[in-house]
């Protein structure tokens, strides 16, 4: 399926969407009802190409016409949309003796198990300590009090990306006026309060779109220091589509990201995390999510916790990384005696190893080494200039990662198989040697680490990750009029 939607800037909420714009989002979302009817997994590969369903729904909701109704984040699903009284979260952000409640769901459980139960998740800041899953009572109980009053036991299931995740099962009451509940925890008495998603406050904001780029980030709760952040691809350049769509993972690294409240607060956000997530068939059922078998779940980190409502997120580059890719550039090489140097005319394709979908490089020369710090045999790819790259898309700089494998086991190996490489920083670099590195075995007098080859044995290399760095403009206002 080739993805030709080419969309504008989302921030005009007066605008009317194009006649095919309607037409090409219903199609797509009766597609997508299909597909879920039919309860069928895509390919991870596929996030790209399926994005563009939601942002086009992203657009009609910016101009007033909200086919994704309710937004919020799901600890351990990430950003989903959902009907509204499905899914209920936590409002604001709870302190329990020393440590905090940082975010909360109550999602349905679907599982005949749990048939009229709802699947409780809690996130807290708690660091979960290296032993747990060898003494999993370190970590302190936790009890939800349900719908009369019943206690409900939450068990630490691990960490997640804010704190030590606590997931369980209890009977709530989801048509009560107030949804309030007790929880015990670290020796503390503290109250959840929920809200539905029918007040959801992120729900209908026009998220901007920048070189194919959506961006969707807003605070886990009131009072957070912890914000989540989505990004949505659609390529708008054939190069960037190849890229998208043959390989297995894409993730995702904000920039420079700067925070604002109502107050006039400035707030440094100073880390990213993130981790896969698998979305289990019983949780497809909640909007986007039904259109993917994997994401990323990003949390950004603030300096500290908002004083007031937030009022803008802006965001200036982001770099899409493309892991795994099913590329078929291969290198197969000789693996050269110790200080031997390999010219760039004697190396396959005269150096060439990769020109193809706007990512151009070559080596200039193949040399082996001792490196002295790891005491390991090393062979070495180095090249005098930066990867030449061709986008449509504003990419300010590219980094590739190399894979590397003994030949024999090409035929039964995965893409996982592949050793990484290092290399040095690439950005902003025209002149400075850039080195591909791998430790191999050698002539076994040194530690023996990396690739089990010697000199004069074949060697195969292929492209496993690309990064590209997008500069952009994403500008978030939540004290913008919202849609209707």
């Amino acid at each position: 399926m080739k993805n030709d939607c080419n969309l504008p800037e989302i921030r005009d909420l007066t605008a009317v969407p194009s006649e095919e714009l309607n037409r090409r989002t219903l199609a797509a979302m009766e597609e997508a009802g299909q597909r879920k009817t039919k309860k069928k997994i895509l390919p991870v590969r596929r996030i790209a190409v399926c994005a563009a369903l939601f942002c086009a729904a992203l657009v009609l909701m910016g101009a007033g016409v909200r086919i994704y109704e309710y937004l919020t984040f799901v600890p351990g699903m990430g950003v989903v949309t959902a009907k509204q009284e499905e899914v209920f979260t936590l409002i604001t952000t709870v302190q329990a003796g020393s440590d905090r409640i940082e975010a909360a769901s109550m999602i349905p459980a679907e599982d005949r198990e749990h048939k009229g139960m709802w699947e409780v998740t809690v996130l807290t800041n708690r660091d979960v300590p290296h032993n747990f899953f060898e003494n999993p009572d370190c970590m302190p109980k936790m009890t939800l009090y349900g719908m009369d009053n019943e206690p409900y036991t939450l068990t630490c299931t691990g960490g997640s990306v804010v704190g030590a995740r606590y997931t369980g099962y209890a009977v709530i009451d989801p048509d009560a006026e107030i949804h309030n509940y007790t929880l015990e925890w670290s020796g503390a008495d503290c109250t959840l309060s929920m809200k539905s998603m029918e007040n959801s406050v992120w729900a209908n904001y026009a998220y901007p779109v920048s070189d194919g780029l959506t961006v969707i980030a807003f605070p886990l709760a009131e009072n957070s220091r912890y914000l989540v952040f989505d990004v949505i691809l659609d390529p708008q350049s054939e190069n960037m589509e190849y890229w998208a769509t043959h390989c297995e993972s894409i993730r995702y690294n904000s920039g420079i990201v700067s925070v604002t409240d109502t107050e006039g607060n400035a707030y440094n956000v100073f880390g990213q995390s993130g981790h896969s997530v698998s979305i289990p068939e019983s949780e497809r059922e909640y909007g986007v999510n039904n259109l993917i078998s994997y994401k990323m779940e990003y949390i950004l980190t603030m300096d500290e916790p908002l004083a007031s409502d937030i009022a803008t997120i802006d965001l200036t580059d982001i770099t899409v990384i493309f892991d795994m890719l099913e590329d078929d550039a291969r290198y197969l090489v000789e693996i050269p005696a110790l200080d031997e140097i390999v010219p760039a005319e004697d190396l396959p394709n005269g150096g060439l190893f990769c020109d193809r979908y706007g990512i151009c490089f070559a080596f200039d020369d193949m040399t082996t080494r001792i490196d002295e710090l790891n005491n390991t045999y090393d062979i070495l790819f180095r090249r005098n200039s930066a990867v030449e790259f061709d986008f449509e898309e504003n990419v300010q700089y590219v980094q590739v990662l190399l894979g590397w494998i003994e030949p024999e086991r090409v035929a039964s190996a995965e893409r996982w198989d592949y050793r990484g490489g290092g290399q040095s920083s690439e950005r902003g670099n025209t002149s400075v040697d850039i080195e591909y590195s791998m430790p191999f075995h050698g002539a076994g007098d040194l530690k023996n680490k990396g690739l089990d080859l010697t000199f004069g044995d074949e060697v195969l290399m292929r492209l496993n990750s690309i990064s590209l760095t997008i500069d952009g403009d994403w500008h978030i206002d939540f004290t913008a009029e919202k849609a209707d």
